[in-house]
């Protein structure tokens, strides 16, 4: 399910950067991050159900990230929240970067083709 939600990601990310560039209002970016936060959420309770605990909530991360973008673009809040956000979800790349390289178990990368 990953992938499906880093497809999303991808394109979101596509999307706000070139909305920033061509100046359209973040009332119109935010569709497209609702929609990617809610297929991460939606992908990643399915993973909890299915027990997998720690992957979902590093992949619960990006999914509040764009719901809080793009609610934040809807109602115009003050960002400085996302920046101390931002700084909680960098801080916990860490701990999976450490157990990814100490179990030798790559979750993140899905070599099928």
């Amino acid at each position: 399910m990953l992938g499906l939600v880093l497809l999303y990601v991808g394109i979101v990310l596509i999307s706000n950067g070139m909305a920033g560039l061509y100046g359209v209002d973040r009332k119109s970016k935010s569709i497209m991050n609702f929609f990617t936060a809610g297929v991460s959420i939606v992908a990643n309770v399915i993973t909890i159900i299915m027990g997998d605990y720690y992957s979902a909530a590093t992949g619960l991360l990006f999914g509040f990230t764009y719901l809080y973008i793009a609610l934040n673009g809807v109602f115009d809040l003050d960002q400085r929240l996302y920046g101390w956000y931002s700084l909680f979800v960098a801080i916990n790349t860490i701990p999976a970067a450490y157990r990814s390289f100490t179990t030798n178990d790559f979750w993140m990368v899905d070599l099928r083709i």
